[in-house]
C-alpha cells in the first residue's frame, strides 16, 4: 500500500467512525431526538441562536423566546462555539436534530485527524489511526452524546486534539503557522467549553514545561504559552461579559448540587467496573481500554532504548 493510499484509507476510516459514532442524531424520525439529559434543549438552543444570527447579532446574548417570552441572557453565560458551527449547516435541507447531528460528526472528524496527525508524526500510520479510534470509540464519548447530551463539551473534547498536536508541531518545529493554529485553536476551544478550555490550557502548560525540561529549549515553551494567551484573549468576546456581569447573577449555583466539585471524583475501581446507566453520569474506562493501557505500557518497557529521542519526550510528556 501506497504512502498517500494509506492516508486516504485512514482518513475513510475515520469518516465511518465519526458517522458511527453520530448515528443517533439520524436513525430516529425527523423531528424526534435519542433521550438524554439535555434531550431537546440544544435543538431550542440552536433555533434561538440562528435566529439572533439571522436578526444581525454576531455574538447572540439575549434570548427574547426564552423563558415562555419573558427573555433570557442565556448565550451571555452559555458557551456558543457549538453552536456557531451548527448555524453555518444548511436548516433548509434537514431537520434541527439531523444539523445538530452533523455538527457532532463534524467535531468527531476534528477529533479524530487530531490524534491521526499527531500519532502519525511519533508512531507511524498505524499508531495515528489507533489513537483516533480509542478516542472516537471511547467510552466517554457515548456517555457524552447519549446519556450526558452534553454538544459543547464533547466538541471542546474533540478540539482538544487538534489543540495538542499544534502545540506539539509548537514546541518541536515552531513556525507562525503552528503559533496561529494554537491560537486559534485555543481562542475556539474557550468558546465551545471554558470548563475543558481551563482543565486544557493546565494540561498542556504544565506538558510545555515539561518539554523545556527535558529538550532544554525554553523559547519554544514561551511562544507556545504565548499563542495559548492569545487564544483566550481572542474568546473574551465571551467571557469579558461574563466577568463584568458576574456580580449580577448567582455564581454559586453553577458549582453546587449536581454541579458540585466533589461530583467529579470517583473511586479507582469505577475505572474498571462494568458500565451501567443507573448511574446519572455512568463513567468507566472499560476493560478494553485498561489492557490496551497495560499491553502499551508492557511494550514500552521492552523497546524503550530503540525509540528515538523525540518519541522519549512525547512518552514522557503524556
Amino acid at each position: 500500500m501506497t504512502h498517500s493510499r494509506g492516508i486516504l484509507c485512514a482518513v475513510s476510516w475515520g469518516c465511518l467512525l465519526a458517522t458511527w459514532v453520530s448515528r443517533g442524531f439520524f436513525v430516529p424520525p425527523e423531528d424526534e431526538i435519542h433521550a438524554s439529559h439535555e434531550n431537546y434543549a440544544y435543538v431550542y438552543r440552536l433555533i434561538e441562536f440562528r435566529d439572533c444570527l439571522w436578526a444581525g447579532y454576531l455574538s447572540p446574548q439575549w434570548c427574547s423566546n426564552f423563558r415562555c417570552g419573558l427573555g433570557q441572557p442565556f448565550f451571555n453565560y452559555y458557551q456558543p462555539g457549538f453552536f456557531y458551527v451548527a448555524s453555518l449547516i444548511a436548516s433548509s435541507l434537514m431537520s434541527d436534530v439531523k444539523v445538530l447531528g452533523v455538527a457532532v460528526w463534524i467535531f468527531s472528524l476534528i477529533g479524530y485527524l487530531g490524534l491521526l496527525v499527531l500519532g502519525c508524526r511519533f508512531f507511524g500510520l498505524i499508531g495515528g489511526v489507533f489513537s483516533g479510534s480509542m478516542l472516537l470509540l471511547s467510552v466517554y464519548s457515548g456517555t457524552e452524546l447519549y446519556v450526558r447530551g452534553d454538544l459543547t463539551e464533547y466538541g471542546a473534547m474533540m478540539l482538544f486534539a487538534p489543540l495538542l498536536c499544534a502545540v506539539s508541531f509548537g514546541l518541536e518545529q515552531p513556525s507562525r503557522l503552528t503559533w496561529m493554529a494554537t491560537a486559534l485553536l485555543g481562542g475556539a476551544m474557550v468558546s465551545l467549553h471554558p470548563c475543558i478550555a481551563l482543565v486544557g490550557y493546565g494540561v498542556l502548560v504544565i506538558g510545555a514545561f515539561a518539554h523545556s525540561l527535558t529538550a532544554r529549549q525554553c523559547r519554544n515553551t514561551c511562544a507556545v504559552i504565548t499563542a495559548l494567551g492569545a487564544g483566550g484573549c481572542a474568546a473574551a468576546f465571551y467571557w469579558v461579559p461574563i466577568v463584568l456581569e458576574w456580580k449580577y447573577v448567582n455564581p454559586d449555583s453553577a458549582f453546587a448540587g449536581f454541579f458540585h466539585y466533589s461530583n467529579n471524583f470517583i473511586s479507582p475501581s469505577s475505572l474498571y467496573s462494568d458500565y451501567s446507566r443507573k448511574a446519572r453520569v455512568p463513567f468507566t474506562l472499560g476493560v478494553f481500554t485498561l489492557l490496551v493501557l497495560a499491553f502499551n505500557t508492557v511494550w514500552l518497557c521492552r523497546v524503550w532504548r530503540k525509540l528515538k529521542l523525540t518519541q522519549r519526550r512525547v512518552v514522557l510528556q503524556l
